[in-house]
């Protein structure tokens, strides 16, 4: 695995929460539009209790899945800013910071630290070559547990 695929992990996880959050907002809007049928015949059929109680357990289901994914992205986050912080250099510190955690682009991250696109550039591959040295061993293990997987 490279540093780039194992800090881009944050963004990753974050865009998974973004998609479930928009489900259980699909879910809870079905959820509002379920309406029961008046008409003159009398059926025994609790189908409207049952797509309430489907829609209640998927909503359950999902907002606890969207809660454990937030809390491994807080714990991710912080496990990379240690080792983000762990680089010593404060400019390769800076570009990964703003680039892997923050998760801002380029054109930002240039206007942040007062420097130039195309340095940013390429003190974003300097710093992630440092990181790769520095982390060696924790991106080797990534590369076996997602073989795993």
């Amino acid at each position: 695995m490279t540093a780039k695929e194992y800090l881009s992990e944050v963004q990753k996880l974050q865009n998974d929460i973004e998609l479930e959050q928009r489900e259980l907002q699909s879910v809870r809007d079905a959820a509002t539009r379920i309406t029961t049928s008046y008409s003159g015949v009398k059926v025994h059929s609790n189908s409207h209790y049952d797509k309430v109680a489907d829609n209640a357990t998927k909503i359950a289901d999902l907002e606890s899945e969207i809660v454990t994914d937030i809390e491994q992205l807080f714990a991710l986050k912080h496990r990379i800013i240690n080792q983000i912080q762990g680089l010593g250099n404060i400019n390769y510190v800076n570009v990964l910071y703003f680039r892997y955690v923050e998760l801002n682009d380029f054109f930002t991250i240039a206007e942040q630290m007062n420097y130039t696109y195309q340095y940013v550039v390429f003190l974003h591959g300097k710093a992630l070559k440092a990181f790769e040295k520095q982390y060696q061993d924790i991106l080797k293990d990534g590369e076996s547990s997602a073989a795993e997987t």
